[in-house]
């Protein structure tokens, strides 16, 4: 049977290990990719942005799509705003273009919450201003 100093000490070890896990997350990016090289991409656009956004929580996609020509189309949305979006090549190297595509990103997210923030509603889009 548990006694009461027993299970006091069982909260309080979770509630520290819930806010150490809380502090450490800081952005969530949504895989939506279909192929191996939408993956890959995934990975490495993953990497560049928690190296360089450690600063931000913000929610991002990443989606795939089929093209019409055969390959695929890699979007990255916020707030269903699509910030980047690059056609799929058969180039193995995706790292350049997703550290590229990252910084894109973050510059174009802060552009969006600053946005928001002066239009004084973080509500309304752009169209419905």
């Amino acid at each position: 049977m548990i006694n009461l100093k027993n299970a006091m000490f069982i909260f309080v070890l979770m509630v520290v290990c819930i806010s150490a896990k809380a502090s450490e997350l800081n952005s969530i990016i949504v895989d939506k990719t279909l192929s191996h090289k939408g993956q890959e991409f995934y990975q490495e656009f993953s990497m560049a942005w928690e190296e360089y956004s450690h600063e931000l929580q913000y929610v991002l996609v990443m989606s795939e799509s089929r093209s019409a020509r055969g390959g695929h189309v890699i979007s990255v949305s916020y707030n269903h705003r699509v910030l980047f979006q690059t056609s799929m090549s058969r180039s193995p190297d995706y790292s350049k273009l997703a550290s590229e595509a990252s910084n894109n990103v973050r510059y174009q997210v802060q552009q969006v919450v600053l946005q928001m923030l002066a239009s004084g509603s973080p509500d309304l889009s752009d169209d419905e201003i």
